[in-house]
């Protein structure tokens, strides 16, 4: 057990989760905007645009996470430090202070800052592919246009209109990490896997005969785009331009 575990005891109380394991998807995300990788961006945790006062300001004391709770709060902490500041600030101690729990906290569910960083990135990618499969039945259900459904479940899915910054970044920053983590590629190409499979479907629907490939270039396209407002600050739509683009590909097989 690490000496900072040993130093503040944490009572036993993971409620049956295994310690530095998975990330199940939990508390849905606040609704944001068209420019978040689609559902990568949108699966991080929620972050308002304004700040209320903490509860400690207010002469409120409120009860702590416990047990599977507070292994999500801090997972939600790292992946708000991964996005305001990047990956290369979480650490244990860093992690346990913004989610304001003791640091034995954070060294009981997690022995490394590899592990860390992982749970978080499988925090987001689990809770985006659920509501990708959603929205994927949703639309099969409507039988509307599959062109249009396949930028949809891209940049839009679980978004519904407004968007912060802030997911996006962070789900960029932990899959970019995993060029150097490899802990992190396994998580990083089951979320990719997840959203091909879904844009196949839906291409292959609309006529494509080569709908994996049609896929892979589609999703690179919105990342390409999305990764451009990024580093540009720029907030647009780019739904217009991958439904051009979509076309051109089915139509050019």
């Amino acid at each position: 057990m690490p000496a900072e575990t040993r130093l503040e005891t944490e009572s036993p109380e993971r409620t049956g989760a295994t310690p530095g394991a998975r990330a199940r998807a939990t508390a849905d995300p606040p609704k944001q905007t068209p420019a978040a990788r689609g559902a990568r961006a949108r699966a991080t945790a929620d972050h308002p645009e304004w700040t209320a006062p903490a509860p400690a300001d207010l002469g409120v004391r409120t009860p702590r996470p416990r047990g599977a709770a507070r292994r999500e709060a801090l997972l939600e902490a790292t992946l708000r430090i991964v996005a305001e500041v990047g990956a290369d600030a979480v650490t244990h101690r860093r992690v346990a202070a913004v989610a304001g729990l003791p640091l034995a906290s954070t060294t009981y569910w997690f022995a490394s800052k590899d592990q860390l960083l992982t749970a978080a990135l499988e925090l987001a990618a689990e809770r985006d592919t659920q509501r990708l499969l959603d929205y994927a039945a949703t639309a099969a259900r409507l039988q509307g246009d599959p062109l249009d459904a396949a930028v949809d479940a891209i940049v839009e899915c679980d978004l519904d209109g407004r968007a912060t910054r802030t997911p996006m970044v962070a789900a960029y920053a932990l899959m970019l990490e995993a060029a150097r983590r490899p802990p992190l590629r396994e998580v990083a190409r089951r979320w990719s896997e997840a959203y091909l499979l879904t844009l196949a479907r839906l291409l292959e629907a609309a006529g494509s005969t080569s709908p994996r490939a049609d896929a892979e270039l589609l999703l690179g396209a919105a990342d390409g785009l999305l990764i451009g407002q990024l580093a540009t600050g720029f907030d647009e739509d780019v739904r217009p331009r991958l439904r051009r683009l979509a076309s051109i590909l089915v139509e050019s097989r």
